[in-house]
C-alpha cells in the first residue's frame, strides 16, 4: 500500500484553513473517515500573532501557539508552542489510528516542520505507516516540503478549486 498525500495550498493568510474548514464535512458526507485538526491563525497589526488548534468537528479549540513569551512552551522563531496542545493533536492523530480513519489531516505544515520541529515527528510516522494525508502547506514551501519527505503520488489543490472535484479526486484516490 502506498501513501496518497493531497496538499491544499494557497499563500499566507489565503483561506487554506476556512477552505479546508469547507471540505471537510464534504468528505465525511461522500464516506471518508477523517481524523485530525486546523490551525485556525490569529492576527495582530497586520501579522500572525498565534495558532488555535482545533479537532476536525471544531469541537475544542486549544492556544497552539502565541507571540507571548510563555513559561514552559517552545520557542520557534517568534512564536511559543505549548508542547501540551502538540501532544493533543498527535493524539488525535493517534485516535484516528485506533478508528481506522481512512485520511489524516493536518492543518499549516510549514517552516517548522521543515526544520524537524512540531508536527515533523507525527507526520513523518503517517508517512512511514503508509497513512493517507490531507495537509495544508504554503505554496511557496511546497518544493522543499515535497523534497524533504520524499513525497510521492502527491495531488495538489489550491484554495480556488472546486471543492466537489476535490473530494471527487481523494475518494477516487483512496479506493
Amino acid at each position: 500500500m502506498e501513501n496518497n498525500i493531497f496538499i491544499l495550498s494557497g499563500g499566507q493568510g489565503e483561506g487554506k484553513t476556512t477552505r479546508l474548514g469547507e471540505l471537510l464535512p464534504l468528505l465525511e458526507e461522500s464516506g471518508i473517515r477523517t481524523a485530525g485538526f486546523v490551525a485556525k491563525g490569529s492576527w495582530e497589526g497586520g501579522m500572525r500573532s498565534g495558532f488555535t488548534l482545533a479537532d476536525i468537528q471544531g469541537s475544542v479549540e486549544k492556544t497552539l501557539c502565541t507571540t507571548q513569551v510563555t513559561d514552559g512552551w517552545i520557542a520557534l522563531g517568534r512564536f511559543y508552542f505549548d508542547p501540551e496542545v502538540i501532544l493533543w493533536g498527535e493524539q488525535m492523530l493517534q485516535q484516528g489510528i485506533l478508528n481506522r480513519a481512512d485520511l489524516f489531516v493536518m492543518d499549516e505544515m510549514g517552516k517548522f516542520e521543515l526544520s524537524g520541529n512540531v508536527w515533523h515527528p507525527i507526520f513523518d510516522s503517517l508517512l512511514r505507516n503508509n497513512k493517507s494525508l490531507l495537509v495544508t502547506v504554503r505554496s511557496d514551501f511546497i518544493t522543499q516540503f515535497i523534497e524533504k519527505y520524499t513525497l510521492e503520488n502527491v495531488q495538489i489543490f489550491t484554495t480556488d478549486d472546486d471543492l466537489e472535484q476535490i473530494v471527487n479526486r481523494i475518494r477516487t484516490a483512496l479506493k
